[in-house]
């Protein structure tokens, strides 16, 4: 929503993604005529690109109508950030990231791969991210939270993730 007395008049590009966020794929880019014109005319990137299917449209569609809905769920994400974040400070955990796509930084590529074996074994779903996809020494595990997990499974993990940090090694 614009309110009376906003910045919105300074800005040239809104882009609107819908991938993670939107559960689909595509972005929108709001902009005057002009830009418009322009990207469409000279832009390789968009000249060169395949148009969503007809069924990611109406998604997108159907998502942008619901989000004035979606108060609780975006609250209730918020307090689960907090919270993940708030327990990654108390297990001394390093992490990159302050939003709810959270990378937890393990180190080597071997001591991710016990972690993640034990945190199966314990019934969670995580995959690491290693290099050479991410530099050396910074091997990950990469959690996204949402708004269906509870604060028990949150707290759980967090339990099972140190015992593993701090006995597997």
């Amino acid at each position: 929503m614009i309110y009376e007395g906003s910045y919105i008049n300074y800005v040239d590009f809104l882009t609107i993604p819908l991938g993670k966020g939107g559960g689909s794929l595509g972005s929108y880019l709001i902009c005057d005529q002009l830009f418009k014109d322009y990207i469409i005319n000279r832009g390789r990137k968009f000249i060169y690109t395949t148009s969503l299917p007809p069924i990611n449209v109406a998604w997108n569609l159907f998502i942008l109508k619901q989000i004035p809905h979606f108060h609780y769920r975006i609250e209730k994400l918020n307090s689960l950030t907090k919270l993940t974040h708030d327990l990654i400070k108390k297990y001394n955990l390093k992490t990159i990231s302050n939003t709810h796509i959270i990378s937890i930084i393990i180190g080597d590529n071997n001591k991710l791969n016990k972690i993640i074996s034990y945190l199966k074994t314990r019934g969670f779903f995580v995959y690491g991210v290693k290099e050479p996809t991410v530099p050396k020494g910074t091997s990950r595990i990469r959690l996204g939270l949402n708004p269906t997990l509870t604060e028990q499974n949150i707290i759980m993990f967090f339990k099972e993730l140190n015992y593993a940090i701090n006995t597997l090694f």
